[in-house]
């Protein structure tokens, strides 16, 4: 009996040793360029560039594009993440800030022909704190609006499975035009 607690021993000390290690490759440069690649392989349409910073609570991407058949429909600059270590060990997700210099929304993506029949809601099996998101310029072509909008967000929230949920969202059009604030929640 006494060959298994070295064992599990054994075990557990070589699960630490191979996190340590991919923590430690993934925040080299050749890591993160594997990463971004390995994340544009995986997802259709999807391509990353310049992934930088402290994976995984504070990274950093230089540019995020999304596109289908028809070519880019969103472009994302500049994204930051910054997360608490701290909550997550304790079993919580804090997103202190996501922020991006600008998102460009060219059009809305093909769509699929297919009516959803589920229920569409965001269902996460722990609590999600969002202190900060803000996206300093947002582009929405005519092809959405009819006529290009130039929008800055600001916004919080909370989405807790166990409890209230609520979202701060403030708009903004221009620094002297007017601005809509939106404040949601729900027990």
């Amino acid at each position: 009996m006494t060959r298994l607690p070295r064992l599990l021993a054994r075990l557990f000390a070589s699960l630490a040793i191979l996190a340590t290690a991919g923590l430690i490759v993934i925040n080299l440069p050749a890591g993160q360029a594997g990463l971004a690649r390995l994340l544009t392989a995986l997802v259709p349409g999807l391509r990353v560039t310049g992934i930088s910073g402290s994976l995984p609570l504070h990274p950093r991407i230089a540019r995020l594009t999304l596109a289908d058949p028809a070519g880019t429909w969103l472009e994302l600059d500049d994204l930051a993440l910054d997360g608490s270590a701290r909550a997550l060990l304790a079993g919580r997700i804090q997103i202190t800030a996501l922020t991006a210099a600008a998102l460009h929304l060219h059009r809305l993506p093909a769509g699929d022909a297919r009516t959803n029949t589920g229920s569409g809601g965001l269902a996460l099996p722990f609590p999600l704190r969002l202190d900060r998101l803000r996206i300093d310029q947002i582009s929405l072509d005519a092809a959405i609006t009819g006529a290009p909008i130039r929008l800055r967000l600001d916004a919080a929230g909370t989405l807790d499975p166990a409890g209230a949920s609520d979202l701060v969202l403030h708009l903004s059009a221009a620094p002297t035009a007017p601005t809509a604030d939106l404040a949601w929640t729900a027990l």
